[in-house]
Protein backbone atom coordinates (compact mmCIF):
# COMPACT_ATOMS: atom_id res chain seq x y z
CA UNK A 1 0.00 0.00 0.00
CA UNK A 2 1.30 3.43 -0.90
CA UNK A 3 0.45 6.23 1.51
CA UNK A 4 -0.55 9.72 0.43
CA UNK A 5 1.77 12.45 1.68
CA UNK A 6 0.43 15.74 3.02
CA UNK A 7 2.99 18.47 3.72
CA UNK A 8 1.91 21.08 6.26
CA UNK A 9 2.51 24.78 5.78
CA UNK A 10 5.19 24.73 8.49
CA UNK A 11 7.06 21.94 6.69
CA UNK A 12 6.80 23.83 3.40
CA UNK A 13 8.26 26.92 5.06
CA UNK A 14 11.10 24.82 6.52
CA UNK A 15 11.78 23.42 3.07
CA UNK A 16 11.80 26.83 1.41
CA UNK A 17 14.21 28.22 4.02
CA UNK A 18 16.59 25.29 3.53
CA UNK A 19 16.35 25.58 -0.26
CA UNK A 20 17.21 29.30 -0.18
CA UNK A 21 20.09 28.71 2.24
CA UNK A 22 21.64 25.98 0.10
CA UNK A 23 21.15 27.95 -3.14
CA UNK A 24 23.07 30.81 -1.53
CA UNK A 25 25.87 28.44 -0.52
CA UNK A 26 26.25 27.18 -4.08
CA UNK A 27 24.02 27.46 -7.14
CA UNK A 28 22.25 24.13 -7.64
CA UNK A 29 22.78 22.88 -4.09
CA UNK A 30 19.21 23.86 -3.22
CA UNK A 31 17.99 21.64 -6.04
CA UNK A 32 20.11 18.80 -4.63
CA UNK A 33 18.43 19.34 -1.26
CA UNK A 34 14.97 19.12 -2.86
CA UNK A 35 15.92 15.90 -4.67
CA UNK A 36 17.16 14.36 -1.41
CA UNK A 37 13.94 15.40 0.33
CA UNK A 38 11.80 13.99 -2.49
CA UNK A 39 13.62 10.65 -2.29
CA UNK A 40 12.93 10.53 1.45
CA UNK A 41 9.26 11.39 0.90
CA UNK A 42 8.99 8.50 -1.55
CA UNK A 43 10.57 6.08 0.93
CA UNK A 44 8.21 7.27 3.66
CA UNK A 45 5.19 6.79 1.38
CA UNK A 46 6.28 3.24 0.58
CA UNK A 47 6.62 2.16 4.21
CA UNK A 48 6.16 4.81 6.90
CA UNK A 49 6.26 2.19 9.66
CA UNK A 50 9.91 1.48 8.86
CA UNK A 51 10.94 4.75 10.51
CA UNK A 52 11.49 5.14 14.23
CA UNK A 53 9.42 7.08 16.73
CA UNK A 54 10.76 10.47 17.72
CA UNK A 55 8.53 11.22 20.72
CA UNK A 56 7.75 9.53 24.03
CA UNK A 57 4.05 9.16 23.17
CA UNK A 58 4.92 7.18 20.03
CA UNK A 59 2.85 9.37 17.74
CA UNK A 60 5.56 11.02 15.64
CA UNK A 61 8.22 9.44 13.46
CA UNK A 62 11.32 10.82 11.81
CA UNK A 63 13.39 10.11 8.75
CA UNK A 64 16.88 11.47 8.16
CA UNK A 65 17.77 12.75 4.71
CA UNK A 66 20.62 10.92 3.01
CA UNK A 67 22.85 13.86 2.17
CA UNK A 68 21.70 16.82 4.23
CA UNK A 69 21.41 17.19 8.05
CA UNK A 70 17.62 17.35 8.10
CA UNK A 71 14.89 15.26 9.69
CA UNK A 72 11.45 14.79 8.22
CA UNK A 73 9.04 14.69 11.18
CA UNK A 74 5.75 13.01 10.33
CA UNK A 75 2.74 11.15 11.66
CA UNK A 76 0.59 8.47 10.12
CA UNK A 77 -3.17 8.98 9.98
CA UNK A 78 -5.15 6.26 8.29
CA UNK A 79 -3.76 6.14 4.72
CA UNK A 80 -2.02 9.52 4.94
CA UNK A 81 1.44 10.57 6.02
CA UNK A 82 1.38 14.10 7.39
CA UNK A 83 4.72 15.89 7.33
CA UNK A 84 4.84 18.30 10.25
CA UNK A 85 8.38 19.63 9.86
CA UNK A 86 11.59 19.43 7.86
CA UNK A 87 14.00 20.14 10.69
CA UNK A 88 17.66 21.15 10.57
CA UNK A 89 19.43 18.81 13.02
CA UNK A 90 22.07 21.46 13.77
CA UNK A 91 19.47 23.82 15.25
CA UNK A 92 17.80 23.67 18.64
CA UNK A 93 15.49 20.70 19.26
CA UNK A 94 12.08 20.88 17.69
CA UNK A 95 9.02 21.19 19.91
CA UNK A 96 5.80 20.03 18.30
Amino acid sequence: MRYKIIVTLAARENTLSAFIYYQNVRQGLGDDFLEDLEERYLAICENPYAFSYTDARCTLRDAILNRFPYLVIFKIQSEDVIVLAVHNMHKKPLSL
